[in-house]
Protein backbone atom coordinates (compact mmCIF):
# COMPACT_ATOMS: atom_id res chain seq x y z
CA UNK A 1 0.00 0.00 0.00
CA UNK A 2 1.68 3.30 -1.15
CA UNK A 3 1.57 5.88 1.41
CA UNK A 4 1.26 9.72 -0.08
CA UNK A 5 1.95 13.11 1.41
CA UNK A 6 -1.03 14.78 3.40
CA UNK A 7 -1.84 16.28 5.77
CA UNK A 8 -5.12 14.35 7.34
CA UNK A 9 -3.85 11.06 7.66
CA UNK A 10 -4.79 9.86 11.23
CA UNK A 11 -7.02 7.01 10.16
CA UNK A 12 -4.02 5.86 8.27
CA UNK A 13 -1.53 6.22 11.13
CA UNK A 14 -4.06 4.76 13.41
CA UNK A 15 -4.32 1.55 10.74
CA UNK A 16 -0.14 1.00 10.27
CA UNK A 17 0.01 0.75 13.93
CA UNK A 18 -2.33 -1.61 14.50
CA UNK A 19 0.27 -3.95 12.58
CA UNK A 20 4.07 -2.37 13.19
CA UNK A 21 5.55 -0.94 16.22
CA UNK A 22 6.23 2.93 16.63
CA UNK A 23 8.18 4.20 19.45
CA UNK A 24 8.20 8.06 19.14
CA UNK A 25 9.67 9.16 22.15
CA UNK A 26 10.83 12.82 23.29
CA UNK A 27 13.64 14.85 25.42
CA UNK A 28 13.68 17.83 26.56
CA UNK A 29 13.52 20.56 24.04
CA UNK A 30 11.02 18.95 22.17
CA UNK A 31 7.44 18.67 22.40
CA UNK A 32 5.44 15.22 22.53
CA UNK A 33 4.92 13.59 19.29
CA UNK A 34 1.66 12.36 18.20
CA UNK A 35 -0.17 11.19 15.34
CA UNK A 36 -2.77 13.49 15.72
CA UNK A 37 -0.53 16.70 15.04
CA UNK A 38 -0.66 17.16 11.15
CA UNK A 39 3.38 18.15 11.12
CA UNK A 40 3.83 14.80 13.50
CA UNK A 41 1.46 12.75 11.01
CA UNK A 42 3.16 14.44 8.23
CA UNK A 43 6.23 13.65 9.30
CA UNK A 44 5.69 9.53 9.68
CA UNK A 45 4.15 9.27 6.76
CA UNK A 46 7.16 10.84 5.04
CA UNK A 47 9.28 8.13 6.48
CA UNK A 48 7.09 5.45 5.22
CA UNK A 49 7.21 6.65 1.70
CA UNK A 50 10.89 7.37 1.39
CA UNK A 51 11.26 3.52 3.09
CA UNK A 52 8.75 2.18 0.82
CA UNK A 53 7.30 0.45 4.16
CA UNK A 54 3.92 -1.62 2.59
CA UNK A 55 2.57 -2.38 6.10
CA UNK A 56 5.48 -4.32 7.07
CA UNK A 57 6.33 -4.27 10.34
CA UNK A 58 9.20 -1.11 11.50
CA UNK A 59 10.74 0.54 14.35
CA UNK A 60 10.77 4.44 13.91
CA UNK A 61 11.39 6.31 16.63
CA UNK A 62 11.74 10.26 16.97
CA UNK A 63 12.66 13.48 18.88
CA UNK A 64 11.56 16.51 17.45
CA UNK A 65 13.06 20.36 18.23
CA UNK A 66 12.15 23.63 17.14
CA UNK A 67 13.60 25.48 14.74
CA UNK A 68 13.23 29.19 13.86
CA UNK A 69 14.07 31.48 10.82
CA UNK A 70 16.67 34.08 10.81
CA UNK A 71 14.73 36.27 12.07
CA UNK A 72 14.02 34.12 15.01
CA UNK A 73 10.59 33.15 14.35
CA UNK A 74 9.26 29.92 14.74
CA UNK A 75 8.78 28.22 11.35
CA UNK A 76 8.69 24.38 12.02
CA UNK A 77 10.44 21.15 13.33
CA UNK A 78 13.35 19.31 12.89
CA UNK A 79 13.10 15.60 13.75
CA UNK A 80 15.67 13.74 14.75
CA UNK A 81 15.02 10.04 13.92
CA UNK A 82 15.81 6.16 13.78
CA UNK A 83 14.03 4.09 11.39
CA UNK A 84 15.06 0.25 11.77
CA UNK A 85 18.32 0.93 13.17
CA UNK A 86 19.52 3.80 10.58
CA UNK A 87 19.68 7.35 11.56
CA UNK A 88 17.96 9.87 9.70
CA UNK A 89 16.70 13.42 10.19
CA UNK A 90 13.75 15.62 8.56
CA UNK A 91 12.85 19.08 8.16
CA UNK A 92 9.26 20.02 7.74
CA UNK A 93 8.37 24.08 8.30
CA UNK A 94 6.34 26.53 7.20
CA UNK A 95 7.80 28.39 4.58
CA UNK A 96 5.77 28.84 1.88
CA UNK A 97 2.03 29.23 4.40
CA UNK A 98 1.51 25.42 4.70
CA UNK A 99 3.92 22.87 6.53
CA UNK A 100 5.88 21.34 4.07
CA UNK A 101 8.85 18.52 4.32
CA UNK A 102 11.69 20.52 3.16
CA UNK A 103 14.27 17.86 3.26
CA UNK A 104 14.11 14.39 4.57
CA UNK A 105 17.64 12.01 4.41
CA UNK A 106 17.32 8.25 5.99
CA UNK A 107 20.77 7.98 5.80
CA UNK A 108 22.66 11.26 7.53
CA UNK A 109 23.16 12.58 11.05
CA UNK A 110 20.81 15.18 12.76
CA UNK A 111 22.47 18.66 11.68
CA UNK A 112 22.15 20.32 14.98
CA UNK A 113 23.89 19.81 18.10
CA UNK A 114 21.40 18.64 20.69
CA UNK A 115 23.23 19.95 23.73
CA UNK A 116 23.38 23.31 22.55
CA UNK A 117 22.04 25.64 25.12
CA UNK A 118 20.10 28.01 21.96
CA UNK A 119 18.07 28.03 18.92
CA UNK A 120 18.00 25.64 15.85
CA UNK A 121 18.06 28.02 12.78
CA UNK A 122 16.80 26.65 9.34
CA UNK A 123 18.18 29.04 6.76
CA UNK A 124 17.74 27.26 3.80
CA UNK A 125 18.51 23.75 2.09
CA UNK A 126 21.59 22.15 3.49
CA UNK A 127 21.86 25.47 5.66
CA UNK A 128 21.92 24.68 9.13
CA UNK A 129 22.89 27.47 11.89
CA UNK A 130 22.94 28.05 15.64
CA UNK A 131 21.56 31.11 17.44
CA UNK A 132 22.78 32.19 21.35
CA UNK A 133 23.38 35.85 22.88
CA UNK A 134 22.93 37.64 19.36
CA UNK A 135 25.35 35.33 17.28
CA UNK A 136 24.28 32.92 14.97
CA UNK A 137 27.16 29.80 14.47
CA UNK A 138 27.80 27.38 11.88
CA UNK A 139 25.27 24.53 13.52
CA UNK A 140 27.56 21.98 15.60
CA UNK A 141 30.60 24.27 15.38
CA UNK A 142 31.80 26.55 17.65
CA UNK A 143 32.55 28.91 14.43
CA UNK A 144 30.42 32.57 14.85
CA UNK A 145 28.81 33.82 11.48
CA UNK A 146 30.40 37.30 10.57
CA UNK A 147 27.50 40.05 10.12
CA UNK A 148 28.34 40.24 6.57
CA UNK A 149 28.14 36.52 6.25
CA UNK A 150 25.06 36.64 7.65
CA UNK A 151 23.32 39.19 5.52
CA UNK A 152 24.69 37.23 2.93
CA UNK A 153 22.57 34.14 4.25
CA UNK A 154 19.61 36.55 4.58
CA UNK A 155 18.83 37.01 1.01
CA UNK A 156 18.27 33.31 0.20
CA UNK A 157 16.72 32.43 2.98
CA UNK A 158 13.27 30.85 4.27
CA UNK A 159 10.99 32.69 6.29
CA UNK A 160 8.00 31.86 8.16
CA UNK A 161 4.84 31.60 6.04
CA UNK A 162 2.84 33.13 8.99
CA UNK A 163 -0.19 30.99 9.49
CA UNK A 164 0.86 28.99 12.62
CA UNK A 165 -2.37 30.64 14.69
CA UNK A 166 -3.63 30.10 18.14
CA UNK A 167 -7.22 31.74 19.81
CA UNK A 168 -7.77 33.24 22.41
CA UNK A 169 -10.72 35.24 24.09
CA UNK A 170 -11.07 37.61 26.72
CA UNK A 171 -14.48 38.91 28.59
CA UNK A 172 -13.85 42.91 29.80
CA UNK A 173 -16.87 43.30 32.18
CA UNK A 174 -17.80 46.86 32.38
CA UNK A 175 -21.10 49.07 33.71
CA UNK A 176 -20.25 51.63 30.59
CA UNK A 177 -18.01 52.77 27.94
CA UNK A 178 -16.77 56.19 25.91
CA UNK A 179 -15.69 55.30 22.39
CA UNK A 180 -13.70 57.58 20.30
CA UNK A 181 -13.73 56.41 16.20
CA UNK A 182 -12.07 57.48 13.31
CA UNK A 183 -12.84 55.70 10.23
CA UNK A 184 -11.91 56.62 6.26
CA UNK A 185 -15.30 54.84 5.02
CA UNK A 186 -18.36 52.84 6.75
CA UNK A 187 -16.78 50.29 5.51
CA UNK A 188 -13.15 49.82 4.37
CA UNK A 189 -11.64 47.86 1.83
CA UNK A 190 -10.59 44.37 2.57
CA UNK A 191 -9.08 42.60 -0.30
CA UNK A 192 -8.45 39.09 1.60
CA UNK A 193 -7.20 35.06 -0.10
CA UNK A 194 -5.84 35.84 -3.18
CA UNK A 195 -5.08 32.61 -5.49
CA UNK A 196 -1.80 32.38 -7.19
CA UNK A 197 0.32 34.41 -4.21
CA UNK A 198 2.39 32.72 -1.97
CA UNK A 199 3.22 34.69 1.23
CA UNK A 200 1.06 37.26 -0.20
CA UNK A 201 0.11 39.77 2.51
CA UNK A 202 1.94 42.36 0.99
CA UNK A 203 0.21 42.94 -2.18
CA UNK A 204 -2.84 41.79 -0.99
CA UNK A 205 -2.65 44.81 1.89
CA UNK A 206 -1.05 46.82 -1.32
CA UNK A 207 -4.76 45.61 -2.82
CA UNK A 208 -6.93 47.14 -0.28
CA UNK A 209 -4.63 50.64 -0.13
CA UNK A 210 -5.35 50.79 -4.24
CA UNK A 211 -8.70 50.22 -3.42
CA UNK A 212 -9.29 53.05 -1.32
CA UNK A 213 -7.38 55.31 -3.46
CA UNK A 214 -9.64 54.42 -6.64
CA UNK A 215 -12.53 56.12 -5.28
CA UNK A 216 -10.90 59.68 -6.03
CA UNK A 217 -7.80 58.29 -8.78
CA UNK A 218 -10.69 56.31 -10.38
CA UNK A 219 -7.81 54.73 -13.41
CA UNK A 220 -5.72 53.61 -10.38
CA UNK A 221 -8.53 50.25 -11.49
CA UNK A 222 -9.70 51.28 -14.72
CA UNK A 223 -13.15 50.55 -15.61
CA UNK A 224 -14.22 49.43 -11.89
CA UNK A 225 -16.10 51.12 -9.26
CA UNK A 226 -14.71 50.23 -6.27
CA UNK A 227 -17.71 51.60 -3.81
CA UNK A 228 -21.43 52.13 -3.14
CA UNK A 229 -22.77 55.05 -2.02
CA UNK A 230 -25.01 54.80 1.08
CA UNK A 231 -26.63 58.27 1.64
CA UNK A 232 -23.31 60.19 2.77
CA UNK A 233 -21.35 56.93 3.51
CA UNK A 234 -18.98 55.18 1.34
CA UNK A 235 -18.96 51.20 1.31
CA UNK A 236 -16.28 49.68 -0.39
CA UNK A 237 -16.92 46.48 -2.14
CA UNK A 238 -16.02 42.95 -0.79
CA UNK A 239 -12.66 41.33 -2.55
CA UNK A 240 -13.55 40.32 -5.98
CA UNK A 241 -12.07 39.03 -9.04
CA UNK A 242 -10.73 43.00 -9.86
CA UNK A 243 -9.24 43.33 -6.81
CA UNK A 244 -7.95 39.86 -6.76
CA UNK A 245 -6.25 41.20 -10.29
CA UNK A 246 -5.00 44.09 -8.44
CA UNK A 247 -3.00 42.21 -5.83
CA UNK A 248 -1.30 39.43 -7.86
CA UNK A 249 -0.07 42.67 -10.94
CA UNK A 250 1.23 44.02 -7.07
CA UNK A 251 3.04 41.20 -6.25
CA UNK A 252 5.02 41.06 -9.58
CA UNK A 253 5.73 44.93 -9.07
CA UNK A 254 6.76 44.19 -5.40
CA UNK A 255 8.66 41.69 -6.39
CA UNK A 256 7.56 39.45 -3.95
CA UNK A 257 9.34 36.35 -3.77
CA UNK A 258 11.96 36.96 -5.74
CA UNK A 259 14.97 37.39 -3.22
CA UNK A 260 13.68 36.02 -0.48
CA UNK A 261 10.24 34.92 0.97
CA UNK A 262 7.35 37.37 0.82
CA UNK A 263 7.67 41.05 0.31
CA UNK A 264 10.62 43.41 1.81
CA UNK A 265 9.23 46.96 2.60
CA UNK A 266 10.88 48.61 0.09
CA UNK A 267 9.61 46.02 -2.39
CA UNK A 268 6.47 47.17 -1.54
CA UNK A 269 7.19 50.82 -1.56
CA UNK A 270 8.68 49.91 -5.04
CA UNK A 271 5.83 47.83 -6.26
CA UNK A 272 3.09 50.64 -5.29
CA UNK A 273 5.04 53.29 -6.83
CA UNK A 274 5.56 51.03 -10.60
CA UNK A 275 1.72 50.29 -10.25
CA UNK A 276 0.36 53.62 -9.64
CA UNK A 277 2.95 55.69 -12.01
CA UNK A 278 1.65 52.95 -14.74
CA UNK A 279 -1.84 54.30 -14.09
CA UNK A 280 -0.60 58.06 -14.58
CA UNK A 281 -0.06 58.93 -10.55
CA UNK A 282 2.13 59.14 -8.12
CA UNK A 283 2.37 57.46 -4.65
CA UNK A 284 4.09 58.86 -1.56
CA UNK A 285 4.68 57.83 1.94
CA UNK A 286 5.08 59.31 5.31
CA UNK A 287 6.77 57.80 8.66
CA UNK A 288 4.81 56.89 11.26
CA UNK A 289 7.41 55.77 13.47
CA UNK A 290 9.74 57.88 15.98
CA UNK A 291 13.42 56.95 16.50
CA UNK A 292 12.50 53.35 15.12
CA UNK A 293 9.84 52.79 17.16
CA UNK A 294 5.90 52.92 16.51
CA UNK A 295 3.63 56.21 16.76
CA UNK A 296 0.11 55.87 17.55
CA UNK A 297 0.26 59.51 17.34
CA UNK A 298 1.49 59.90 14.10
CA UNK A 299 -0.99 57.64 12.69
CA UNK A 300 -3.67 59.46 13.76
CA UNK A 301 -2.49 62.54 12.52
CA UNK A 302 -2.46 60.54 9.34
CA UNK A 303 -6.05 58.85 9.27
CA UNK A 304 -7.66 61.91 10.26
CA UNK A 305 -6.28 63.94 7.08
CA UNK A 306 -7.52 60.51 5.48
CA UNK A 307 -4.52 58.92 4.78
CA UNK A 308 -4.46 55.24 5.16
CA UNK A 309 -1.20 53.64 6.62
CA UNK A 310 0.74 50.31 5.87
CA UNK A 311 1.90 48.45 8.89
CA UNK A 312 4.85 45.40 9.21
CA UNK A 313 4.24 43.27 12.21
CA UNK A 314 6.45 40.21 13.42
CA UNK A 315 4.24 38.41 16.32
CA UNK A 316 1.04 39.79 15.99
CA UNK A 317 -2.97 39.40 16.85
CA UNK A 318 -5.81 40.79 15.33
CA UNK A 319 -9.50 40.40 16.90
CA UNK A 320 -12.69 41.09 16.75
CA UNK A 321 -14.55 42.51 19.41
CA UNK A 322 -18.04 41.99 20.21
CA UNK A 323 -20.64 43.64 22.64
CA UNK A 324 -22.98 42.61 24.90
CA UNK A 325 -24.93 43.25 28.18
CA UNK A 326 -22.54 44.54 30.91
CA UNK A 327 -19.72 43.25 28.76
CA UNK A 328 -17.39 43.36 25.72
CA UNK A 329 -16.18 40.12 24.39
CA UNK A 330 -12.78 40.30 22.38
CA UNK A 331 -11.70 37.35 19.57
CA UNK A 332 -8.16 37.24 18.95
CA UNK A 333 -6.39 35.05 16.18
CA UNK A 334 -2.41 35.34 17.41
CA UNK A 335 -0.08 34.25 14.93
CA UNK A 336 4.10 34.22 15.57
CA UNK A 337 5.05 35.20 11.87
CA UNK A 338 5.21 38.26 9.91
CA UNK A 339 2.33 40.08 8.50
CA UNK A 340 1.18 43.39 6.30
CA UNK A 341 -2.14 45.20 7.20
CA UNK A 342 -3.52 48.32 5.70
CA UNK A 343 -4.87 50.37 8.19
CA UNK A 344 -8.53 52.68 7.92
CA UNK A 345 -9.08 54.20 11.08
CA UNK A 346 -8.68 54.05 14.69
CA UNK A 347 -11.16 52.84 17.88
CA UNK A 348 -10.34 53.94 21.53
CA UNK A 349 -12.72 52.71 23.79
CA UNK A 350 -12.57 53.26 27.74
CA UNK A 351 -14.17 51.14 30.16
CA UNK A 352 -15.94 51.71 33.45
CA UNK A 353 -15.00 48.05 34.66
CA UNK A 354 -17.25 46.32 37.25
CA UNK A 355 -14.66 45.36 39.37
CA UNK A 356 -13.96 49.12 40.03
CA UNK A 357 -11.47 51.76 37.85
CA UNK A 358 -11.22 52.10 34.42
CA UNK A 359 -9.16 50.84 31.03
CA UNK A 360 -8.62 52.34 27.96
CA UNK A 361 -8.17 49.93 25.07
CA UNK A 362 -6.41 51.25 21.63
CA UNK A 363 -7.90 49.86 18.15
CA UNK A 364 -6.23 50.33 14.58
CA UNK A 365 -9.31 49.23 12.08
CA UNK A 366 -7.42 47.13 9.70
CA UNK A 367 -7.93 44.88 6.29
CA UNK A 368 -6.09 41.74 7.69
CA UNK A 369 -5.98 39.76 4.52
CA UNK A 370 -7.51 36.74 6.30
CA UNK A 371 -10.65 35.26 4.87
CA UNK A 372 -12.57 34.93 8.90
CA UNK A 373 -11.90 38.20 9.75
CA UNK A 374 -10.97 40.42 6.63
CA UNK A 375 -12.34 43.42 8.45
CA UNK A 376 -10.71 42.95 12.16
CA UNK A 377 -8.98 45.56 14.98
CA UNK A 378 -5.30 45.69 16.28
CA UNK A 379 -4.62 46.69 20.14
CA UNK A 380 -1.74 49.30 19.79
CA UNK A 381 -0.27 47.38 23.19
CA UNK A 382 1.51 45.34 20.22
CA UNK A 383 3.11 48.49 19.12
CA UNK A 384 6.59 46.94 19.87
CA UNK A 385 5.60 44.50 17.29
CA UNK A 386 5.16 46.93 14.36
CA UNK A 387 8.64 46.94 12.38
CA UNK A 388 7.49 50.00 10.36
CA UNK A 389 4.46 51.87 9.38
CA UNK A 390 3.62 54.62 6.78
CA UNK A 391 0.97 56.09 5.23
CA UNK A 392 0.17 55.40 1.87
CA UNK A 393 -1.01 58.72 -0.28
CA UNK A 394 -2.12 58.26 -4.25
CA UNK A 395 -1.89 61.67 -5.97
Amino acid sequence: MKKTMQLKITILLLLIAASCLVNLGVVALAQDISSEDPCDALFTNSVLQLANCDDEPYQLSAQKYEIYDMDLVRLGWAYDFSYNGTKGYAIIANAFESFDVMEMSLESEFPFDVTFDGQFVYASFMSFLQYKDGTFYVAKTERALTKQEVDIIRESSYYSGGVDFTYSTEYIYCTGKNENVKKLAAIHPAVFSVTNITNGCSPIAGASLIQYWDKDKENLIPNYTSYKKVGTSIAYKSSDDTTDKVAQQLAVDMKTNVSTAGTTINGFKNGLSTYCSRQGYTASFTSCMTLGKFSYSKVKAQLDKMYPVAIFMQNYTVSQLYSSDGYDYVDNMNSNGSHTMAVFGYREITYTLTSGGSRTDNYLLVSSGFDNRPRALVNIKQASNINDAFSVIVS
